[in-house]
C-alpha cells in the first residue's frame, strides 16, 4: 500500500523548440521585432511613443523600488539578528566613552561643577538621586538566556 506508484499521464506535452515556434508563428511580423523589447525599439509608431516612454519610466520605477525593498529587507534582517541587550550595552559604553572624552578635554578646576552650570540646583540634585537609585537597583545576576549564550 505504501509502495503504490503514481500513474503517469497518458498524454504528454512535448517542449516547444525554436523551430516549432518559427513554423507556428507565421502570422507574426518579423523575427527581430518579437525578440527586441518595445522600449528598446527605434521604429515605434508616433501614436505609441508616449505609451512606450511611460512604460520605460514605470519599469525604471519598478527596478528602483525593488532595489530599495531589497536594501530594507536586508537592514531589517540585520536588525533582527542583533541582540538588543548587546546593542544597549554598546550604546552605554559609547556614551560613557564620550563623557570621559569630554572630561579629558576639560581644563578647568571642577568638571562636575562646570557640567551642571546649565541646570538649576534642584534639577542637579534630582538627577543625582535618580542616578544613585538606578545604580543601587542594577541586578548583576542572571539577565537572560541571550546573555548566557554569549558567555
Amino acid at each position: 500500500s505504501l509502495n503504490k506508484k503514481r500513474k503517469e499521464p497518458e498524454h504528454s506535452v512535448s517542449p516547444v523548440t525554436s523551430s516549432d515556434k518559427d513554423s507556428s508563428s507565421d502570422n507574426s511580423s518579423s523575427e527581430d521585432e518579437s525578440d527586441v523589447d518595445i522600449t528598446e525599439r527605434t521604429d515605434v509608431p508616433d501614436n505609441l511613443k508616449p505609451h512606450v516612454e511611460r512604460l520605460r519610466a514605470l519599469r525604471s520605477r519598478i527596478a528602483q523600488s525593488t532595489q530599495d525593498n531589497r536594501r530594507e529587507v536586508y537592514k531589517e534582517h540585520q536588525r533582527q539578528r542583533e541582540n538588543a541587550s548587546e546593542h544597549r550595552r554598546h550604546e552605554r559604553k559609547r556614551r560613557e566613552a564620550e563623557k570621559l572624552q569630554r572630561r579629558e578635554n576639560y581644563t578647568g578646576t571642577n568638571y562636575e561643577r562646570s557640567r551642571f552650570k546649565e541646570y538649576s540646583i534642584e534639577q542637579v540634585e534630582k538627577y543625582e538621586r535618580k542616578r544613585a537609585k538606578a545604580e543601587a537597583n542594577i541586578e548583576r545576576g542572571f539577565a537572560g538566556y541571550e546573555q548566557m549564550n554569549q558567555r
